[in-house]
Parts: structure tokens; sequence; C-alpha cells
């Protein structure tokens, strides 16, 4: 071990330097491990981490869907009308205004914006929304309530085809 003489702040420019130093080293004995390794094992390392990647998405899409299922069942509903259609970034997203369970007006901005406009300036909406919480009002639509668990399964099927190949061109071609 070594003293460091100097300003505090020179000591902590030392320390980062030395901290960027070790990194940068560990990082070259990682590739030259992998390098060095035959390539079935690395395309089933590869595979692994593809496959653990993706499930866990899954197990997030899993857990999201069942949210929005348990929101859905438990939530008042009513409708609402869309009174006004904001643009943001060429993305439109619409506010409603509807009159919760105890006839109080309330209005929502939506937060789900599409490049195209699902809905017109007086349509009729139904809204979902918990009466203990304001913030939590949704436009009962598949898009605004189902898009993002969808994506997430998508990337999850993805990373699971990929690792599948992957383990099978290890195990069957190379």
């Amino acid at each position: 071990m070594f003293h460091l003489a100097g300003t505090p702040a020179q000591n902590e420019e030392l320390t980062t330097n030395q901290k960027n130093y070790n990194a940068h080293h560990s990082c070259l004995f990682i590739f030259l491990i992998l390098a060095t390794m035959e390539t079935e094992y690395l395309l089933t390392i590869i595979a692994g981490c593809f496959a653990l990647l993706g499930i866990v998405l899954t197990l997030i899409g899993i857990m999201w869907w069942q949210n929005i299922r348990h929101f859905v069942q438990t939530v008042e509903k009513t409708e609402g009308t869309v009174i006004e259609l904001v643009q943001h970034l060429g993305k439109h997203s619409p506010i409603v205004e509807y009159t919760d369970r105890f006839g109080q007006r309330q209005e929502l901005r939506s937060s789900m914006g599409t490049n195209l406009s699902l809905f017109s300036v007086g349509d009729k909406v139904q809204i979902l929304y918990d009466q203990n919480d304001s913030d939590s009002a949704k436009i009962n639509h598949w898009l605004t309530l189902y898009f993002f668990p969808f994506l997430i399964f998508f990337f999850a099927f993805d990373f699971l085809s990929m690792a599948t190949v992957l383990f099978v061109v290890a195990l069957f071609v190379i």
C-alpha cells in the first residue's frame, strides 16, 4: 500500500484514476477469459444470460398483468367525455372529464399518447378509477391498460427465442 500525498482533491483524483484503471483491467481480464473459451461454452453462457433475462421479463409481465386485472376488477367504473386532445411531440393524448360516485367532476389527463388519435373530442369513454386514489384513473382501453405488459411479454419472448436458438447451435451445430 502506498501513501497519498497532496491536497484532498488530488488524492480523490488519484483514487478515481486507480478505480478506472482497475475497472479497465477487470474488463480486459473478462474479455481474455471469454476469448479463450471454446465457442460452445461461450454460446451456452450467452444463451443462459438471454434465458435468465427472458424469464425475469416474463415474471415482471405476469405481475404487471395481475395488477391490472386486480385494478380492473376492484375499481369504480363511470363514463367520461373527451374534452380536449393535447398534442406533445407528435403524440395525441386525450383529456377526459368524468363525474365520480360522489358527484364531483374530475379530469383525467391520459399519460398514453399515440401518433394517431384514438379518440375525438366529444367521444364517450369508460373510465376506471379507485375512489380512494383519484390519480389512478385510466381510460378502459386495451392500449392504456395492456400495452406495456404486452411489450414486456414481447421482449421476454424474443430473449427466450434467442436463448433457445443459441442452445441448439451450441449443442448440435458446433
